[in-house]
């Protein structure tokens, strides 16, 4: 996987740039939460993540169909982490 920390992981996404401060997602924490890293899986992986479950909406639930993009937020409040994906 390709990663990258601070403000240049806005661009390791498959879709439109990360945000660089999103709210925080921590029950009862008002706080932003800051763009701390990102992750994105290549053409070269030997596995990826959409292959640990299936997809399946009407049964066991929902799971990635292709390769991910992961964002990765911290809270500057109360340090909770707050995380964002889509998918090629």
């Amino acid at each position: 996987m390709r990663h990258t920390i601070g403000a240049k992981a806005k661009d390791v996404t498959f879709q439109e740039e990360h945000p660089l401060i999103v709210p925080c997602s921590q029950k009862g924490c008002k706080g932003n939460a800051e763009l701390a890293l990102a992750v994105r899986e290549g053409s070269n992986e030997k596995s990826y993540v959409r292959d640990l479950h299936d997809n399946d909406p009407t049964g066991a639930g929902l799971w990635p169909h292709d390769a991910i993009a992961v964002a990765v937020y911290i809270c500057r409040k109360c340090l909770g982490v707050t995380a964002r994906m889509n998918q090629a």
